[in-house]
């Protein structure tokens, strides 16, 4: 008994022993080292050269070479309306921008490296928008805000009174022709502002409210004697759904002066102030701009310039089209 136990046991040894073997055996033969792991190859980057209307949003999109990476700008070149898509490298151009050309810097990077690529954006003008090659005359002005009260009028000639709380609507066919006078104060107290630039530029009688605006957006008046004077620069942007056309006149160094217009629009234009009954049609250039500066108290020059008491109302303007 003791003897088949002791065979019995050497035997379940034995097999066990071969067992391990075979499968260690197997085991070597049937299952390979992994294989590494593939190599990441590094990211390429590049954009083409791309224009973007003032006032639209559009998009540029990134040429991608390489395993996938991140994306980051690294240099917006005073391009605060760009953003990019951290997984494509595409570039987002928000619609409120301003017009200029701006060189944006993004990298790409993964972990077999990075690349770095330029996107030359050039944010150009709007079809919406676009008073280059053309000639204007600063024509009206209607004001829009409530409670906007003009003093010192005794001294204008053919005003009636010494003060006025402007309308905020243009005149009709029914508005009585005794009444029209206060439909064109506004612009009266505009036109001391307008003239100022033909006082500076033109010689002669200067006084000019009639400029254009060239294919690089300089401004130059139409000077009632002599050749048109370039009197500064501008500039179109877009902001809070709105244009803003930014002049910087040379005679004001260092001060830009910003219209930003609701609405902005060329059309025909039906002029019920000069004559409500029978209105004049004329191409112009229109728009609100939202509050424009305005001097309310007109007793003296010196009241005038006193800034304590202007306004900033918004204001309807009509330039009319004088482009020949």
């Amino acid at each position: 008994m003791i003897t088949k136990l002791k065979t019995t046991i050497w035997a379940l040894a034995l097999l066990f022993s071969v067992g391990s073997v075979l499968v260690l055996s197997s085991c070597g033969e049937d299952d390979p080292a992994p294989p590494p792991p593939p190599e990441v190859i590094a990211p390429g980057l590049s954009y083409a050269a791309t224009t973007v209307s003032v006032g639209a949003a559009g998009t540029v999109t990134a040429a991608v070479t390489g395993d996938d990476a991140t994306y980051e700008i690294t240099d917006n070149g005073d391009a605060d309306f760009v953003t990019v898509n951290a997984s494509t490298g595409e570039l987002s151009v928000a619609a409120e921008s301003a017009m200029g050309v701006y060189s944006v810097v993004v990298e790409a990077t993964n972990s077999a490296g990075t690349d770095e690529a330029t996107a030359e954006i050039t944010i150009g003008i709007n079809e919406a928008f676009d008073p280059r090659g053309k000639s204007f005359e600063w024509k009206l002005f209607m004001n829009r805000s409530e409670n906007i009260t003009l003093t010192g009028l005794d001294g204008v000639p053919g005003l009636p009174i010494s003060e006025l709380t402007l309308p905020t609507e243009w005149p009709t066919a029914s508005t009585p022709a005794d009444d029209l006078w206060q439909y064109g104060v506004m612009t009266g107290v505009q036109g001391l502002i307008i003239e100022v630039p033909g006082d500076e530029a033109c010689t002669g009688s200067g006084n000019s409210k009639k400029l254009s605006i060239a294919e690089d957006l300089s401004i130059s008046v139409i000077c009632s004697e002599g050749d048109p004077a370039v009197v500064g620069a501008s500039t179109i942007s877009f902001k809070d759904d709105k244009f803003v056309f930014t002049m910087l006149l040379e005679f004001l160094p260092g001060l830009s002066i910003p219209y930003e217009i609701d609405d902005a629009r060329f059309e025909d234009f039906q002029d019920g102030y000069t004559d409500p009954a029978n209105p004049a049609v004329y191409s112009a250039l229109l728009g609100t701009v939202i509050g424009m500066t305005t001097p309310t108290d007109l007793a003296t020059e010196e009241t005038i310039q006193d800034f304590t008491t202007w306004a900033y109302p918004n204001i309807d303007v009509v330039l009319e089209d004088i482009t020949e």
